[in-house]
């Protein structure tokens, strides 16, 4: 690595040599030159360290995990968004992006490239919350791509394209990893948060207007595959109290809580009463209108743990009682 930037020192010490001789030509050229063994040698190779994709499938689903940036299949960056040359990666994404002609394979790149965003910001503010003035332009680009994503499925559903079902399921399940990701940066910013508030916000919608879109029982597979962390539900809670359409909120609101049955299954009686209580929110805000029962689930100690289904999607627990 010291060879090369010797290499580009020599270089800038021709250019300041004969100044006054170049023309303007030729003074671009060598600018160029040293721009490139730069991208070439330096940022380049970590860019494709960074972007190694891990199989999402291996993932075990706990509850209350931690977002890892394998978990959004990049690495953790080595460049971060505060960075000078980071520049330097965002333009490189998007020569890849106009570079690349199949619209799938275009999709599965803007993910990924907001994906490695979310975390190379993350990384800078967590380091330093003082820079979200600096990095805050590269979360305009991300609301710019995933405006771009939330399109692209309304095309893909109106032409009944096969690549639809994959492309939803990516970005529901990334939208509510990222919220994950977004509050931590929330919670390490003292002075206006509001930037990260903001595009929270604008998050939440989004989701809301993509899942609006869909059937009960296609909302309802949309929701089965993701991992059931318990942020994940605060999040789809969050969601179905800002859709408009009645039936879409609650088609969420029944696939919400289909889910927390099953998180509640693999979880002591203890940690499932702490995990309901955590879900709990005012009556007003999660009215829906589906008529909704208590349900009693009760383990071996006779421990007793209530929380509402709606009437119609009732557990099978209920039975036993």
């Amino acid at each position: 690595m010291s060879i090369y930037l010797i290499f580009v020192r020599i270089r800038v010490d021709i250019i300041l040599i004969n100044k006054k001789n170049m023309s303007k030509t030729n003074k671009w050229s060598i600018q160029l030159l040293i721009a490139g063994l730069v991208m070439m040698f330096f940022v380049v190779p970590v860019m494709a360290q960074e972007e190694v994709v891990s199989d999402l499938t291996n993932i075990a689903p706990i509850v209350g995990e931690e977002v890892t940036p394998e978990d959004l299949g990049v690495n953790d960056p080595v460049i971060l968004a505060d960075s000078p040359f980071y520049f330097i990666k965002e333009w490189t994404r998007n020569i890849r992006l106009k570079l690349t002609q199949n619209e799938e394979k275009k999709d599965e790149l803007r993910q990924k490239f907001n994906n490695q965003r979310l975390f190379d910001v993350y990384r800078a503010i967590e380091e330093n919350p003082a820079v979200i003035k600096k990095v805050e332009k590269y979360l305009e680009h991300s609301d710019q791509d995933l405006e771009k994503l939330k399109e692209r499925i309304a095309k893909l559903k109106e032409k009944n394209n096969p690549n639809l079902d994959k492309l939803v399921e990516k970005f529901t399940d990334n939208a509510i990893k990222h919220d994950q990701i977004l509050e931590k940066m929330i919670s390490r910013i003292k002075n206006n948060p509001e930037v990260v508030v903001d595009f929270k916000d604008r998050a939440d919608n989004r989701l809301g207007e993509v899942l609006e879109q869909f059937d009960e029982e296609k909302i309802n597979s949309i929701i089965e595959k993701i991992i059931p962390r318990l942020h994940s539900l605060k999040v789809l809670q969050r969601v179905e109290n800002k859709v408009n359409n009645d039936k879409a909120k609650q088609a969420i609101q029944r696939a919400r809580l289909r889910k927390i049955d099953k998180v509640s299954e693999s979880l002591t009686p203890e940690k499932v009463q702490a995990f309901l209580e955590e879900l709990v929110v005012d009556e007003e805000e999660t009215e829906t209108g589906v008529e909704s029962e208590e349900i009693e689930l009760e383990d071996d100690n006779d421990d007793e743990i209530i929380f509402e289904f709606p009437a119609e999607e009732r557990p099978a627990v209920e039975a036993e009682h």
